[in-house]
């Protein structure tokens, strides 16, 4: 709470003034998103009320502020939407300061940084970065990408196999997963076979592969539908179907019931402990 601005509606991880910035700034926007959802989780697995909803508070507000101030989500596609000045070009923001925007990082100048701060790291707690949304989601990379190869070098998921790229590349799988988690997995069961080095770092790759395998199980983030559990999503396949993945961390039995605008989809029985995967009507 210390470094969460409830004006700004996002988190300052510096609030003095400094060479690079000028003011009070933020760069990764991730790191406070993943300290919410930490924060979150943890007053789930206790059954503190309090500490709960102060982590949903935080996650849900900053998040929100994330989609205007460094994607500018609502203003990607209708510049009358946008919250950047005319004057700032670029797809995202990597430094958001009292100072103004900035395309950068404190420590590089290269894109694939700008965009990997903000993707990193990977866990269930960034499918925010997506929103649902597999559109945005390649359109974000694509920028990326193209911004990377203006320098004469190509780009791309299977050449992240040496030095600081190989370093960054589980980053890049993680947000991978939030465009199309079915590509995804082929293309990495191809690069394990030519024994690229990204697909075969012990860690990240164990990780990268879990959750790619997950998204392409369960589908992505559904932002129409919600659930009354605080640890319960429901997501969605390329071909329209639905399922609820609830977790329950208390010490009874959980009822989840999952939902749209024209009312319930369905429900799951979470035994204690338990993590579950039901499917929904379409």
């Amino acid at each position: 709470m210390r470094t969460f601005d409830i004006w700004n509606g996002h988190s300052f991880a510096s609030r003095k003034g400094d060479a690079a910035g000028g003011s009070a700034n933020q760069e990764s926007s991730s790191e406070s998103m993943n300290a919410w959802g930490g924060v979150g989780l943890l007053g789930a697995a206790l059954g503190d009320q309090d500490m709960l909803a102060t982590g949903l508070m935080g996650y849900a507000i900053e998040g929100e502020a994330i989609k205007e101030y460094w994607y500018n989500y609502y203003g990607w596609k209708d510049k009358a939407a946008s919250n950047w000045p005319s004057s700032y070009t670029q797809p995202i923001v990597g430094i958001v300061s009292m100072a103004g925007n900035r395309y950068g990082t404190f420590f590089s100048g290269e894109a694939y940084h700008i965009y990997g701060i903000q993707w990193l790291p990977m866990s269930p707690l960034l499918q925010y970065v997506g929103w649902g949304d597999p559109t945005f989601a390649r359109f974000q990379w694509d920028q990326m990408r193209t911004a990377q190869e203006s320098k004469g070098k190509k780009f791309d998921l299977e050449l992240l196999n040496t030095g600081d790229l190989l370093r960054w590349s589980n980053v890049f799988t993680g947000y991978l997963t939030f465009v199309d988690p079915d590509e995804l997995c082929k293309r990495w069961e191809a690069m394990w076979t030519a024994d690229n080095a990204a697909a075969k770092a012990i860690g990240p790759s164990i990780l990268s592969y879990h959750f790619m395998h997950a998204y392409r199980r369960a589908g992505l983030l559904d932002p129409t539908c919600w659930t009354d559990s605080a640890t319960a999503s429901v997501m969605k396949k390329a071909d329209g179907s639905r399922t609820v993945v609830a977790w329950n961390p208390t010490q009874r039995p959980l009822t989840v019931s999952a939902y749209d605008d024209k009312g319930v989809l369905g429900k799951a029985e979470v035994p204690v402990g338990g993590l579950v995967r039901v499917a929904l009507k379409k």
